[in-house]
């Protein structure tokens, strides 16, 4: 599977195709006060659990 980050990613938390939304808007502000606070921003579910294993699974491959 080669999917591209709007296939694998949460976009009803996480809306990386709509740039300039206020979803959009909240989630890079806080991830940038976070990055700015502590160096570290977590993503909470950002890859659709339904696609981690086979993540995994590319990922072990190609590795």
């Amino acid at each position: 599977m080669t999917a591209s980050a709007v296939q694998v990613a949460d976009t009803a938390r996480y809306p990386l195709s709509e740039p300039g939304s206020p979803a959009w808007r909240e989630i890079v502000s806080r991830t940038r006060a976070e990055l700015r606070e502590t160096g570290c921003s977590v993503l909470t579910d950002f890859i659709r659990p339904e696609l981690r294993d086979v993540l995994r699974q590319e990922g072990a491959r190609i590795a």
